[in-house]
């Protein structure tokens, strides 16, 4: 499991119904987002699904334009995509 050490901003919104945090990583000199899917409120296995398709496709991308994925993470209770 990584481990992302820094210092979390007072900038928590909401991208829709999911909560985002904006986080400062040490080892990064800008900030990212981590966006929080509690697993519990994935009601289905199809929604399950699409959250995984999101990260696949996440992954793939690589363009000025578009968010740069770093890390995906998994909890007993929560996804933690970090863009």
């Amino acid at each position: 499991m990584a481990i992302w050490l820094g210092r979390a901003t007072s900038q928590e919104c909401t991208a829709g119904t999911t909560p985002l945090l904006v986080f400062t990583p040490n080892n990064l000199e800008e900030t990212v987002a981590i966006k929080i899917i509690s697993l519990d409120a994935l009601k289905s296995k199809r929604l399950e699904e699409l959250i995984f398709e999101e990260i696949k496709i996440l992954q793939q991308m690589n363009h000025p334009n578009i968010v740069k994925f770093y890390e995906a993470l998994l909890s007993d209770r929560n996804c933690y995509i970090i863009t």
